[in-house]
Order: C-alpha cells, then structure tokens, then sequence
C-alpha cells in the first residue's frame, strides 16, 4: 500500500470506468416535492405560455396602423371603448380610430395588435387618449407560446430539478414529474475509539465520531439517501458484517477509518474477504487524503474514506461526489462554485502530490484575498471551519508565490470574512 499512488484524475477514471450509471428505478412526486430530484424522463409541455397575446406593459390596445405615424408634432386621437385588465378581459372589437385602456398581463382584445405605453399618451376627457408615439404590430405584446410552446420539451430525462424549475413545472400545468430513485449510500466508521455525538462523554482515549455526521450531511447535499449502519469496533468479523449490509441495502457504500497501515487499519483486509474484486486501489497523490481506498463488490463501489476528518472530506469532494454523480447518470457537468483569489503567502507543495490548500476569503477595493488557514494539519477539524474554500497545488507544481490568483473551491455561497 502507498507505495504507488495515483493521480486525483486517474482514480476518477478508473472509478467511472468500474461503476456505471446505476439502476434505480423510478417514481412519481408531487411538483412541490421534486426540488433535487433527478428526471427520469422528457416533460413536453401540453399548452402554450402565454395562452394568449397579452400586453407586456400598461397602456392603450390599439391598431398599428392607426398610430404609426403618431409624434410629439403630430400625435394622433383616438376613442376610449373600454378597459382590459388582468384576469378581466374586454369584451368588444377593436375598430379603427378606437383604443383600449389595458394593464401589464391583460389579453390583447380583438382587433388591436400593439399597445401604446402611457407614457407615450395623455387622457383626454371621458372617452379619447392622445398618442404621440407609433407602434409596430406587436409592439409591447407578448405572443401566444412566446415563452412555451405547446409540444416543447421543457426539461431533459437525467436534470435536476432546481427551485425555479418548480414553478416553470407549474406554469405549465404539471403537477407531478417522475424521478429517478434517490441513490443509496451507506456509511460506516471504525474504530474502538470512536463515541456517537451528543450520546455519551468522551475519556480517556475516546473521541467523538464526527466524520459520520459530515458524510451523511455531505451526502443528503448531493441527493443521496443515507443508510446509517453506525460506528464499528476495530473486529474484522464486525466490519464484515457492516460491509455485507451495506452490499446488501444500498447501490455505494463508505467507510470511514481503517485505511491506512496500522495494526487496527481493518478495512482493505474485510473487503478482500467480502467479495471480488475487491480493493482497486489504495492511496492518492493528493494530501490530505491520501489513505483513500477504492474497492468493487458485485459492481457496487466501496469508498474507504481517510479517518483525519479534514482528509475524509476533501476525499468526498474530489472523489465521491463526482463518481456519485457519475452514478446517478446526471445530464450535465457539475461546475465547482470557485472564485479567483490572490495569495496572501507563498504555499509550497511537494512535486508529485497534490495539495489541497484551505483558505479564508476576504475583499480589499474590489479583490478578492486568500489567507492560508496555517494550522492545516489533516486531523485540524477547526481549521475546516475556519475556511471559507481550498484550492488545488498540482501534482506538477512546487507550489504558488505571493500574489499570485488561485482558484478557490467554496464551501458555500457565502463567505465568512466579506461584508
């Protein structure tokens, strides 16, 4: 084991190339339910928005032809018939020289084509309006299917469902959507000394389990459904036991701990007793998180996750969460929310490993600066919280100077340190 490691890209190749799409099946949800949730199918919508020529601004329904040649020299005058509101239309036919009074979202009546804005008009008496403005057909108007057409395909099998999406699902009538099945993922730490949070006192040697939290928080981000098979002792028959469960119940499994070189570092040697393949390989060129270990059974992958908390999540966000995308055959490319950062201190790195770096943000006369957290060490949970993102050193680089622009991975889409 380490003895060779492999590059962040090459581990995400062979992963993708070992575990394809998974087969999840699929059901139906209620539209106010489907937030995240990944399509299993096309959805064409089956009406046109707007399903009428209604008026884009307020304003007077008119004839084109009866105004197009209106000015401020030469406006021309024309007869009030009526008024058009949203949800109340008028009821009538537009004639020459006549106009209709009409709100933003009103139907065009019958017989008028464009609408004049009202600033471009001057009420005159009970029934006329000067236009001292022209108008195009269609001018201020928005058509019939403008924004939808009626047989569009609005939304592609294997997207997902965003906040806005719901109501451009809703505009269109659509009241439930089918969705592919979440995927399930379960979790496992390791060790004797390992105690669950908020649930016992921590002595002696015994610390709290806190990489379990953050997976199956960092999982329940990405659309998974987590199976909690909870903390396992340092017993190989034990793990066993956990391993074939989670085989059993869910399309992925996660170990956390285990993975390194120690006496109680079980977790390669369970896995080459559960089943074939087994392990696909074991450690990365990136630090930290370089313990980390990729294992097959039966064409489910096994993710042996570095037990330092700081490696075990920059191990799912470089790796996991890509294969599980992978996974669940999203259409697309997952896009990092980053932002460019200058250095505020030189951050050396060792040729032939890459360094995950975490940063602070903060913002000087419209730039943005990155702080290196320096109490970076891999079992530094804090240092984590401190940060606002990290950023990658390449395996081919000795690192960056100060004043040099990185590009930042976010935790989030705020940032701690800018106000």
């Amino acid at each position: 084991m380490f003895q060779k490691l492999i590059r962040v890209k090459d581990a995400l190749r062979i992963i993708k190339k070992e575990v394809g799409e998974a087969s999840l099946g699929e059901e139906e949800v209620e539209v106010k339910e489907a937030r995240g949730r990944v399509l299993s199918e096309d959805v064409r919508s089956n009406v046109n928005i707007p399903p009428f020529n209604r008026s884009a601004v307020d304003g007077y329904a008119v004839r084109s032809e009866d105004v197009f040649s209106a000015s401020e020299k030469s406006p021309e005058v024309l007869r009030v018939i009526g008024a058009a509101y949203a949800g109340v239309e008028f009821d009538g036919y537009v004639k020459p020289g006549e106009a209709v009074y009409i709100t933003t979202g009103a139907k065009i009546p019958d017989g008028a084509d464009s609408v004049v804005m009202v600033e471009y008009t001057k009420h005159l008496g009970e029934d006329k309006v000067i236009v001292y403005k022209g108008t195009r057909p269609y001018e201020n108007v928005s058509r019939v299917g403008e924004d939808v057409k009626e047989g569009d395909v609005i939304y592609r099998k294997g997207e997902i469902i965003r906040s806005f999406d719901l109501g451009v699902l809703a505009s269109i009538g659509v009241c439930k959507v089918k969705v592919r099945k979440r995927l399930k993922v379960s979790v496992i730490t390791t060790g004797n000394e390992l105690v669950e949070p908020c649930e016992g006192q921590i002595e002696g040697d015994k610390i709290f389990d806190t990489n379990r939290l953050i997976l199956k928080n960092l999982l329940e981000e990405v659309g998974c459904e987590v199976l909690d098979i909870g903390i396992v002792p340092d017993d190989e028959g034990l793990l066993i036991k956990a391993i074939k469960k989670g085989l059993r119940l869910s399309n992925a499994t996660l170990i956390s701990g285990g993975n390194s070189l120690g006496k109680y570092d079980l977790t390669p040697r369970a896995i080459k007793n559960v089943g074939k393949p087994g392990v696909i390989f074991h450690g990365i060129a990136m630090q930290p998180g370089k313990p980390f270990l990729f294992a097959s059974i039966g064409g489910k992958p096994i993710f042996g996750m570095p037990g330092f908390p700081v490696s075990n999540i920059i191990a799912f966000l470089e790796l996991v969460r890509p294969s599980l995308f992978h996974m669940m055959g999203l259409r697309g490319e997952f896009v990092e929310n980053e932002v460019e950062a200058v250095l505020t201190r030189r951050v050396p790195s060792k040729v032939g490993i890459a360094s995950a770096v975490r940063v602070s943000i903060y913002k000087r006369d419209g730039i943005y600066y990155a702080d290196v957290i320096r109490r970076g060490g891999a079992g530094v949970l804090s240092s984590v919280g401190k940060a606002d993102g990290y950023f990658i050193v390449p395996e081919d680089k000795e690192g960056y100077e100060a004043g040099e622009v990185v590009r930042v991975k976010l935790f989030s889409n705020f940032v701690k340190g800018v106000r």
